[in-house]
């Protein structure tokens, strides 16, 4: 007997027998007490069952009819309204039933249902034909088209917004209009800006789908902060980067009160001063202070003592606080830290300056000319470089300047190197004369040693 899943009962009546030999005429064979074949595709089949019984055999064979059974199948589209409509693709069906998930049931080939509410709902059709029974199941979303609207808070400040979608769908996309989106169904979104934005809303139910647009307007919260400089003369500069739709009071602290963004003030005593700024965004205020002192720059002056013998320079400021000094004493030496005094190795002009707190808005510069030319080292350019020892009475004598500096050594050699003259005195002079003789006309090594070196020069004599 074939049934409707193209299977086979089958009764075996053979008696006596101890082999079964099966063949089912679609190229397999089977042995045993078969009672249950089934055929891949349908069709006619001839059966052939051979029985042994020692080297006796019979042969029994039987036509058989396989035929698909009823196939259950089909398929549905939505409206956006809870409808859905149900196409039945069964195969073989005499007859469907159709249970819709909702609680209600077709005993016909209906192929629409309207739904009460949306949501999603398990369709089964069962299909009868053939004397079979097959069914088909499946979970379809039953869909209403949303209707978008948008209901929104703005913070105090205006500077946030709360956001709702008053329909409710299976998915929510939110644009901010800032370049930021959401998907959830109330959105809390903070704005970096002010400025005046559109809000976009899609609600979707699968594939049906409605927006809307909202146009609000942000502003910046307000955090009050302020930066200022304030220099040695008491002027007062402060500094902030908000918005510039915003209101600002002042209080300096000195009875001033401004409204501008920034101030430029000069407080007209010492003292601290406590300035504070508000800030207002239309919607909120804040509030922020700080405290500054103001002290005058006193005004410095320069003490030197120059011991021109040992080329020390003695340096003395008042007053003597401050915060950071720079020193040229104009021989290419430059120093932060002003010792008890400097040692000159030159014997220059030399251009001392002397910076008190550099690189702040009331530095003092402060010059003055150290002059070593004439100390004791050098003092061999001052000498002079000829005379005329002829009884004259006209530049008869060669003199030794005088100099406050006594530590020096003067030696003159004629051209053989040999000493002729020495003295270690200022205020003296050589008459052009060795051992009371006139020497003769030529030039004359002068040597002047110092405690630092020793320097060359000439004389002339000429007469």
């Amino acid at each position: 007997t074939a049934n409707c899943n193209q299977s086979m009962s089958i009764t075996n009546l053979t008696t006596n027998f101890t082999t079964l030999n099966w063949n089912w005429g679609n190229g397999q064979t089977s042995t045993g007490n078969i009672q249950n074949y089934t055929y891949n595709n349908p069709g006619p089949y001839s059966v052939t069952l051979i029985a042994q019984n020692g080297n006796c055999f019979d042969t029994l064979m039987k036509p058989v009819v396989i035929d698909t059974g009823v196939v259950a199948t089909f398929s549905t589209g939505t409206d956006c309204n809870l409808g859905l409509t149900l196409l039945n693709n069964s195969l073989y069906a005499d007859s469907v039933s159709i249970i819709w998930g909702d609680g209600t049931i077709s005993n016909n080939n209906i192929n629409f249902h309207q739904y009460s509410s949306y949501g999603n709902y398990t369709v089964t059709l069962i299909a009868y034909g053939r004397n079979c029974v097959d069914s088909s199941t499946t979970t379809i979303s039953v869909d209403t088209l949303p209707v978008s609207s948008i209901l929104y808070q703005l913070s105090v400040c205006h500077d946030t917004v709360q956001l709702n979608s008053e329909f409710q769908s299976a998915t929510y996309l939110w644009d901010f209009g800032d370049g930021q989106t959401s998907s959830l169904q109330s959105p809390f979104h903070v704005y970096a800006q002010s400025g005046n934005y559109t809000i976009h809303l899609i609600n979707s139910n699968n594939n049906c789908i409605d927006s809307i647009s909202q146009n609000i307007s942000i502003a910046t919260t307000p955090v009050a902060i302020f930066t200022y400089s304030l220099n040695c003369l008491g002027e007062l500069l402060t500094s902030t980067s908000f918005d510039n739709s915003w209101t600002y009071s002042w209080d300096l602290g000195d009875g001033t009160l401004v409204n501008t963004q920034n101030v430029n003030h000069t407080y007209p005593t010492e003292g601290n001063y406590l300035i504070s700024l508000t800030v207002n965004n239309g919607y909120c205020i804040d509030t922020t202070s700080q405290t500054v002192n103001f002290t005058y720059q006193p005004t410095y002056s320069l003490n030197l003592k120059l011991d021109t013998c040992d080329a020390k320079l003695f340096i003395e400021i008042t007053p003597t606080s401050y915060d950071s000094i720079i020193i040229d004493y104009g021989d290419g030496t430059i120093s932060d830290n002003l010792s008890s005094f400097y040692q000159y190795t030159n014997f220059d002009l030399n251009q001392l300056s002397i910076i008190i707190n550099p690189g702040s808005q009331c530095a003092d510069t402060i010059s003055s000319n150290i002059d070593l030319t004439e100390s004791v080292s050098n003092i061999a350019n001052y000498l002079p470089n000829s005379f005329t020892p002829n009884g004259d009475g006209t530049n008869d004598l060669f003199y030794f300047p005088e100099n406050k500096c006594i530590e020096y050594q003067y030696e003159i050699y004629n051209r053989w190197g040999n000493l002729i003259f020495e003295t270690n005195k200022s205020g003296v002079y050589w008459d052009g004369k060795y051992n009371n003789v006139d020497l003769p006309e030529g030039v004359y090594i002068i040597s002047v040693k110092s405690k630092f070196n020793t320097t060359l020069a000439t004389v002339t004599i000429l007469r």
